[in-house]
């Protein structure tokens, strides 16, 4: 299975997050922007798109996730007090 990657492009923003740390289901990013996002994981099981074919592969949180299964926060303790939620 694909993992998630290590810099992933937020949006058509041109926001970078940058992996901070992770377990087996949640992760925490750094955002250019300083803020943190943190959230569980999700999996994509294999599937075509468009005649392309993709395995199965960990997906980050899309932004109608944000507030159900992901965090965004400007302030580092409040990431680590969700980190901690989500993986316990």
């Amino acid at each position: 299975m694909d993992k998630l990657p290590k810099i992933v492009r937020i949006g058509s923003s041109g926001v970078n997050a940058h992996l901070i740390k992770r377990t087996k289901r949640v992760a925490m990013y750094l955002r250019d922007d300083g803020y943190y996002e943190v959230g569980k994981i999700k999996i994509s099981e294999a599937e075509i798109v468009f005649g392309k074919e993709y395995p199965d592969r960990e997906i980050y949180w899309s932004n109608e996730d944000i507030g159900n299964i992901a965090k965004t926060t400007s302030d580092l303790k409040r990431a680590e007090h969700w980190y901690k939620v989500y993986n316990s």
